[in-house]
C-alpha cells in the first residue's frame, strides 16, 4: 500500500501534467506562429539577393563593375519627381548589388523606392512595412497587434520555456519508474521504448522535445532583450549595474561643428527640428558647405563592411550623417557619425565598444537570427523551428486522443512539493516575470474551478422528511 508521501507526489505529478496540458494547448497557436515565421526569416538575406535580381530586366549583365551614375545625382533625381519628400535613409545591400533602396518620408508615411545604380532607373515603389520579411518580422515580435501583442509573444516565450524545462522533468519521471537504473532513464528520453501502439503521439511528442529541448531554449532565452517587460528590466539593469554601452547607436545627439559662411539647400536636407542635447561637437575648422552623399560614400569605400550598410542623412543644420553597417552578426556591426560640414569622424561604435554582459546578449541575438556562424547556424535555426512546430503538433495530436470525454468535477487532491522544487520554481518566476504573474493567476482560477465544480454534500435528511 502507498504510504502518504508518495501519494502526494503522485498527485503532485498528475498536477503538473494537467498544468502542462493546457498550458501548452494555450501557447500553440502563438509557439507555431514565433516558430513558422522565425525559420523563414533566417533567410532574409537570401529573399533580399532574389527579390532585387527579380527587378533587374537583365541580371546577368548587370555589373557594378559597369558605369554608374552617381548615387547623389540619383537621389536628387528622385526627389525632383517627389516634390515635399525627404531623404531618410539609403541602404546597399552589396556591394556588388546594382539595387540600392532608398527611404523617403512623403505623404506623412515612409516610402521605400529600389533604384538601378547604372541608370538610375526607379524599378519599384512601395510603402514601408509591405514587404515580405518586414511583415513576418512584425508578426514574430508583436503578432501584428502593437505592444500588446509583444506583451503576448512575450508571455507565450516565456510559458514556452517553463513547458520545455516541465516536460523534461516530467518525461524523466516517467522513465525512471520503468527503466532499471537513472543512466538508463535519461537515455530512454531521447529514445524511449514503445509502450502502447495507440499513444504513438506521446512517444514523438517526448523524442522531439529530448532531441530540441537545448536548442528551443537558446532560441527562446536569446529572444528575450527584444522583449517588453523582460528586455526593459534587462536594460535598467545594466543601466544600474554600469554596464553602459557608447550611446549615439540610435539615439543620436552629436552635433557637427557651426557652419560659417553657406548653408547648403539641397534636396536632400531634412528639416526635422529633434531637440538634441550634450552635443559632441568637430574640433577641426569648418568648410563652407555641407559634405553629400557622395563624399560620405567615398569615406565608407575606405575600410571594409559588412553588409548591409545604411546612410542617414543629417536631421538638421547641426546633425551628422551616420553610416551603419547592419549585418545580422552583431560583431560585425559598427556605427560612424560624420561631421556634415568638414566631413570629419564624430564617433565610431563597435563590438568591442560594448560591456562584456552586452556582448553576451549579442551573441545569443546573432545566434538567434542564425548568423553567429555561418550557413550552419542558419539550418539549424530553420530545424529547430520546424522541430518546434512538430512537437507542437504532435502534443495536441496526444492530448486531443487522450482528452476527457466528460465533464465530470475535479477534486483537490492534496500534494507536496519538495524545498528544491519551491526554490527553483520561485527562481524561474523571478527570471520571467510574466511567467510568474500568470501563474499565480493560474493557480487561483484553478482553485476556483475546482471550489465551483465540487458537488455538494447531500443535506441530512430529518425525522419528519423520511418516507
Amino acid at each position: 500500500m502507498p504510504s502518504l508521501q508518495e501519494k502526494h507526489s503522485v498527485a503532485f505529478e498528475q498536477l503538473l501534467w494537467r498544468w502542462h496540458f493546457w498550458a501548452g494547448l494555450l501557447c500553440l497557436p502563438v509557439i507555431i506562429t514565433l516558430a513558422a515565421s522565425g525559420g523563414l526569416y533566417l533567410f532574409k538575406s537570401e529573399y533580399q539577393q532574389w527579390h532585387d535580381q527579380g527587378l533587374l530586366k537583365n541580371p546577368e549583365t548587370q555589373s557594378i563593375k559597369q558605369h554608374t551614375v552617381s548615387l547623389e545625382h540619383t537621389l536628387n533625381q528622385l526627389l525632383a519627381q517627389k516634390p515635399g519628400a525627404r531623404f531618410k535613409k539609403l541602404q546597399i545591400s552589396q556591394a556588388n548589388n546594382p539595387v540600392v533602396q532608398f527611404e523617403l518620408h512623403e505623404d506623412e508615411q515612409r516610402k521605400l523606392y529600389w533604384m538601378n545604380r547604372h541608370n538610375g532607373e526607379l524599378l519599384k515603389e512601395a510603402v514601408k512595412g509591405q514587404q515580405l520579411m518586414l511583415w513576418l518580422k512584425k508578426l514574430h515580435g508583436e503578432l501584428h497587434a502593437g505592444k500588446i501583442g509583444s506583451y503576448i509573444v512575450e508571455l507565450a516565450a516565456q510559458w514556452c520555456i517553463v513547458l520545455i524545462l516541465c516536460g523534461l522533468w516530467l518525461s524523466y519521471l516517467r522513465q525512471r519508474k520503468r527503466s532499471p537504473n537513472a543512466q538508463a532513464a535519461f537515455w530512454h528520453l531521447f529514445w524511449p521504448p514503445r509502450t502502447r501502439s495507440g499513444y504513438w503521439p506521446r512517444h514523438w511528442h517526448q523524442i522531439l522535445g529530448s532531441w530540441f529541448a537545448f536548442a528551443i531554449l537558446l532560441l527562446l532565452v536569446s529572444g528575450l532583450p527584444w522583449t517588453q517587460l523582460w528586455g526593459s528590466g534587462f536594460k535598467a539593469l545594466q543601466k544600474l549595474a554600469g554596464w553602459n554601452s557608447p550611446g549615439q547607436e540610435w539615439h543620436i545627439t552629436l552635433q557637427s561643428k557651426d557652419q560659417q559662411t553657406v548653408i547648403d539647400n539641397s534636396l536632400w536636407q531634412l528639416d526635422s527640428q529633434e531637440e538634441q542635447v550634450n552635443p559632441l561637437q568637430s574640433q577641426t575648422p569648418a568648410k563652407a558647405n555641407s559634405i553629400g552623399l557622395t563624399e560620405v560614400l567615398q569615406k565608407v569605400s575606405q575600410e571594409d563592411w559588412a553588409y548591409p550598410i545604411t546612410i542617414q542623412p543629417p536631421n538638421n543644420p547641426k546633425g551628422v550623417w551616420s553610416v551603419r553597417a547592419m549585418h545580422s552578426d552583431r560583431r560585425l556591426r559598427k556605427t560612424v557619425h560624420i561631421d556634415r560640414w568638414n566631413g570629419e569622424e564624430l564617433m565610431r561604435i563597435e563590438f568591442q565598444h560594448y560591456h562584456p554582459v552586452k556582448q553576451l546578449a549579442s551573441y545569443g541575438i546573432s545566434m538567434h537570427e542564425g548568423a553567429l556562424f555561418g550557413r550552419l547556424n542558419q539550418l539549424l535555426g530553420a530545424l529547430t523551428a520546424l522541430g518546434l512546430i512538430a512537437l507542437s503538433l504532435f502534443g495536441l495530436v496526444s492530448w486531443w486522443k487522450r482528452r476527457p470525454q466528460t465533464n465530470s468535477a475535479r477534486s483537490e487532491k492534496p500534494f507536496s512539493m519538495s524545498p528544491g522544487f519551491v526554490l527553483g520554481l520561485l527562481a524561474l518566476m523571478l527570471f520571467l516575470p510574466l511567467f510568474g504573474a500568470s501563474l499565480i493567476i493560474v493557480c487561483l482560477l484553478d482553485k476556483a474551478l475546482i471550489a465551483i465544480q465540487k458537488p455538494k454534500p447531500e443535506a441530512e435528511l430529518t425525522s419528519d422528511q423520511v418516507p
